[in-house]
């Protein structure tokens, strides 16, 4: 009969094995499968568990790994060689948890996604990476609705003369602002979709504010990448940095700036 309590101490010493040689060359899901094959068989029993805790593992270092890149924008000669555009095709190409599951089901290994998998990369992302909605984490596996929505990291608050009392929404991954739409049923209001929210910061009348202004693409704890969306109108960040049509910078957060009488304040 296995002894529960061996079997446990085998498991973190295979966690403690693969942390202690983690390298961003040794990591992501063919490095964990192959050590996780190294150990055992692929029919063994125990394999979908190491798994699982191995991409526990893998995940938290991978995105420490990120934010300790991505703070290195603070440093001249490194931001000059990482431009914002770059800086979000790295974030694309970051390991997330449907391509540890892509790359076991293409072994034919039986894995299932548990919740501690769905909440740590939640977790690590919001600690140290793009910070994501919940959903956007949950939705490849349907069963995981029923999990109770986690908090988010990151806000933004807007306040104008159309918003005297200041509107408060999430900020969560990518995140559109712009003016309200012909389809929108009102302003100052939240909308989310498949990729990515919306936040409407003025109605339809306020000629203004675009309909597509600006995006905010949270990189990790303390950065993110706006990008001027509108063909017309120059985005001022502040008194020496404007943005012109389809320019992005990398700004650190929290910052704040104001648009006619919008005001923005991002943490």
């Amino acid at each position: 009969m296995p002894n529960p309590t061996m079997e446990l101490e085998w498991l973190d010493d295979q966690c403690e094995r693969y942390e202690s040689n983690w390298s961003t060359n040794q990591s992501g899901p063919d490095a964990v499968i192959a050590f996780a094959l190294a150990s055992l068989l692929p029919g063994d029993s125990r394999l979908p568990i190491l798994l699982g805790s191995l991409i526990e593992v893998d995940i938290d270092r991978t995105w420490m790994e990120w934010r300790t890149n991505v703070s290195k924008t603070h440093v001249s000669k490194y931001r000059e060689e990482n431009s914002p555009a770059k800086w979000c095709e790295r974030l694309a190409s970051v390991p997330k948890l449907a391509d540890y599951v892509a790359a076991i089901a293409a072994r034919n290994i039986d894995f299932e996604v548990s919740e501690s998998l769905l909440k740590k990369e939640y977790d690590a992302r919001q600690a140290w990476g793009d910070a994501p909605r919940w959903d956007a984490i949950t939705a490849p596996w349907p069963n995981a609705a029923k999990l109770a929505c986690k908090p988010a990291r990151h806000r933004v608050e807007l306040q104008s003369s159309e918003f005297p009392i200041p509107k408060v929404f999430d900020l969560c991954g990518i995140t559109l602002f712009g003016r309200q739409r012909t389809t929108d049923e009102a302003s100052g209001v939240i909308v989310h979709e498949t990729s990515g929210s919306r936040i409407i910061v003025a109605n339809r009348d306020d000629l203004m504010i675009s309909r597509r202004l600006f995006s905010l693409q949270i990189l990790s704890a303390n950065q993110a990448v706006i990008t001027n969306l509108s063909q017309t109108n120059p985005l001022p960040l502040n008194s020496t940095t404007v943005l012109e049509s389809e320019v992005a910078a990398l700004v650190e957060l929290p910052f704040a700036f104001r648009i006619q009488e919008l005001r923005l304040r991002f943490n």
